[in-house]
């Protein structure tokens, strides 16, 4: 199976070609964390992350689609003139990569469920209950005898409790858990 380079976190830099009146191209550019992988894993880390439970169920099928219709005029683009052989091949072809896409999106469903863990609690905590991202090692901090500065974030934000829990059913309503 083929993989494209995932761009890891959701924090990007941004290349543009503009023309004298509008923007027409973007190109998000961002070696911080290139690792070879399935897209889907990106793409659960975005939608399970950072998207509600009725954007989802309104939008899923339609964000995937537009994803996949720009993957592959990506990887047509860059292989036409790196390697004739490959275009209109099975790596190339639509239906091929679309059922990739959706069982890779299956399989990755827990790896999703995984960073929202994570990242859910954090993006929707008070301030005062986030973590200091700027903490670089215990000497950084002044802690009192025992403490920890490594204590996942606890919130007892409604919204975290109800995007976890819409999540969980989600996943496995579609049998991904």
């Amino acid at each position: 199976m083929t993989y494209p380079l995932p761009f890891g976190p959701l924090v990007t830099s941004v290349k543009t070609n503009k023309s004298k009146a509008s923007l027409r191209q973007v190109c998000l550019v961002d070696f911080q964390m290139a690792r070879y992988g399935s897209p889907a894993l990106d793409l659960a880390n975005l939608l399970y992350c950072c998207t509600s439970l009725e954007l989802r169920q309104n939008h899923m099928d339609n964000l995937l689609e537009h994803y996949h219709t720009t993957l592959i005029t990506a990887i047509i683009e860059l292989e036409k003139d790196r390697c004739s052989e490959t275009v209109g091949t099975t790596a190339t072809q639509p239906e091929c990569l679309r059922e990739i896409l959706r069982e890779e999106m299956h399989r990755c469903g827990k790896f999703g469920l995984g960073l929202a863990l994570d990242m859910i609690p954090i993006s929707t905590c008070d301030s005062d209950q986030a973590p200091d991202l700027y903490v670089t090692s215990h000497d950084d901090v002044l802690m009192k005898e025992g403490e920890d500065v490594s204590i996942p974030v606890w919130t007892c934000n409604e919204l975290c409790r109800q995007r976890m829990t819409d999540l969980v059913k989600e996943l496995v309503e579609k049998g991904d858990l």
